[in-house]
């Protein structure tokens, strides 16, 4: 294994949101590019707006897979962990 990656780890969240995600036709090769980026340990594009939550989700990360499509994300030590990943859809704005 390459030292200079991260060890990859996920939720049960993450692959319930995934399955959905998944259903509704979202294009999975944009998030394999993103997970592969991040793993590598490397700066996401600006494009993909990648900040540091706060307040109670201090030390989680977030960034935009498409503009409606969100993942969450935290590193610990050498594990890069996948938390979340939505969408904006009608149903969960309102």
């Amino acid at each position: 294994m390459n030292k200079n990656k991260y060890n990859l780890k996920y939720t049960n969240k993450f692959s319930k949101d995934l399955k959905l995600i998944k259903k509704r036709g979202y294009n999975m090769k944009l998030l394999e590019k993103i997970v592969e980026i991040l793993i590598n340990k490397e700066k996401l594009p600006a494009k993909n707006k990648d900040f540091a939550l706060k307040n109670k989700y201090l030390g989680y990360r977030e960034c935009c897979i498409t503009p409606d499509w969100l993942l969450v994300y935290k590193v610990i030590d050498k594990e890069l962990i996948l938390l979340s990943t939505e969408t904006k859809t009608p149903s969960n704005l309102f």
